[in-house]
């Protein structure tokens, strides 16, 4: 045995303890530990499944709830989004997008010009605007994993305008943030 222990890089108590178990056995594997037991069965994991595939919006409290009313164990919302995961749900991967118009020229805020009455028009006390003043749209878009491209549109966006600036810049950043992974 310490031979077999020379040779494999591991300790002689490893070697005597695999012979044993191989003895016993006929297999070298680990065998399976009692552990906790599950809380739910397959058949509720499939029924948790169909809710969250019926409306992939719900968080995990309100998926709880849903299957509450058809299901006979109680568990928290931890255990759901466990569930999830091993069926391959994953709600970390939600990327929020917006646009938003930014005033690049003009300040469009109101002031306060305490002044005396014969100084109306005094360039001390006159505020400076502009009628059309630049503007900016930007869209943008984030996820727990980063902050996505910044995109400058030009005009107003339609609906097709939209899809669009989703198909170019929201897709390249979900391959980005998430990599090639579904």
């Amino acid at each position: 045995m310490r031979q077999i222990a020379a040779k494999v890089p591991c300790g002689l108590s490893t070697v005597v303890r695999t012979l044993k178990r191989f003895s016993e056995t006929n297999f070298i594997a680990d065998r399976g530990r009692s552990g906790r037991p599950r809380k739910t069965s397959l058949r509720e994991d499939r029924l948790l499944h169909r809710i969250s595939l019926s409306n992939r919006k719900l968080n995990s409290s309100q998926i709880l709830k849903q299957w509450a009313l058809t299901s006979n164990g109680s568990v928290c919302p931890r255990t759901v989004r466990g569930r999830l995961l091993e069926i391959g749900l994953q709600g970390c991967k939600v990327i929020f997008s917006d646009e938003s118009q930014f005033c690049i020229s003009g300040n469009q805020s109101s002031a306060c010009v305490r002044r005396r009455t014969h100084e109306e028009f005094s360039p001390q006390c006159l505020k400076p605007t502009v009628k059309y003043p630049t503007k900016v749209m930007v869209w943008g878009c984030m996820s727990s994993y980063g902050v996505g491209r910044l995109h400058i549109v030009s005009g107003t966006v339609k609906a097709m305008d939209y899809i669009k600036i989703l198909q170019n810049k929201l897709l390249p950043t979900a391959r980005d943030l998430f990599g090639n992974q579904s």
